[in-house]
This record gives structure tokens, sequence and C-alpha cells, in this order.
């Protein structure tokens, strides 16, 4: 397990104001330049209408990613399938940063569930960046794969000769029973 809590993030999610004083969320460096990329796609979640609270969670997801990326030496635009998954076991492996104001307080994990939602949400921001040309179609092939649905919930509609069946799942997912 490698011990590196990131303390001092290269990249942390900010609240940002308009001149029209609409609040949005950006991404930003230690030196507050902001992250192309990221900015672009959040601006897109917030034109989109997606909660106040949706895009404050997926800033700081993506912020961890880019994070993460720089501190291993992954091109955050060309990530393997191995890198990714070890940045999926590294965010339940390490040790959250503590809190300043209980410094003393016994060390905390993410669970499966957050990473993920974390995965989740990198993975989001992969493909739309693929669509801009800005992350290769390979990188987006390496995330999703195909499953056969061999059961189906009360009311689906499988298709003539089961053709709805096959589905594009998530590749890098924990189960979380």
């Amino acid at each position: 397990m490698v011990i590196s809590a990131l303390s001092s993030r290269p990249f942390c999610a900010e609240r940002a104001v308009s001149g029209d004083g609409s609040v949005y969320w950006v991404v930003v460096d230690e030196s507050f330049a902001l992250h192309t990329e990221a900015c672009a796609w959040l601006a897109g979640l917030h034109g989109g209408d997606r909660a106040y609270n949706t895009q404050k969670a997926y800033a700081g997801r993506i912020a961890l990613y880019l994070s993460y990326c720089v501190e291993f030496g992954v091109d955050w635009t060309r990530p393997s399938l191995g890198q990714l998954m070890a940045m999926m076991r590294w965010l339940v492996d390490e040790p959250l940063p503590s809190k300043a104001r209980r410094p003393r307080s016994e060390v905390r994990y993410r669970d499966k569930r957050t990473a993920n939602q974390i995965m989740g949400t990198v993975g989001e921001f992969l493909k739309w960046s693929a669509l801009q040309k800005w992350v290769p179609a390979s990188v987006v092939a390496q995330l999703v794969e195909t499953k056969y649905l061999h059961y189906t919930p009360p009311g689906f509609d499988e298709g003539e000769d089961g053709q709805h069946r096959t589905v594009q799942a998530r590749r890098i997912k924990y189960n979380e029973l």
C-alpha cells in the first residue's frame, strides 16, 4: 500500500461566481490556473441544469482524478486500463486526509461505493473529453464491456430473439455486496 495522502493536491475544486452572479464549479491547479478541459465539462453540467451539489461532487472527483494522475505520472488523456484499476484500488486503500479540527481521530477510508461513484464520474469525463477529441477513442473503449443479461427485471423488453439482453457495462467497478 502506498501512503501518500495527496494532502496538498495539485488540483482542487473551487466555487466560482460569474459577473451575473451565477455560481458554478471549476477545477484549478496550485497557482489557481483553470484546468481548461475539466472546466469546460463542468460548464456543460452547469448549462445542463445539473443540481448544484452534483456539480460540486463532480468537480471534486475530477480534481481528485487529475491530482492522482500528476502524483503517479499518468497522462490524464491516455490512462491505461491498468492505471485506472490502480486508481480504483488506491481509492479504497489510501487513508483519507485527517480533518484539521480532529487531528487525532481514527484513520478513515473510502468505501467501495464511493470508489465506484468517483470512477463513474471519471469515466463520464473521459467519454465527454473523447467527444471533444482531447482523449483517444481507445481510452473510452476500454471503459466498457459487452455483457449478456442472464436475468432481466420484470417488465423488461428483451426484443426479438433477446437482442436487448446484450448491454454495455462499466468494466471498472467494485461489487458492493
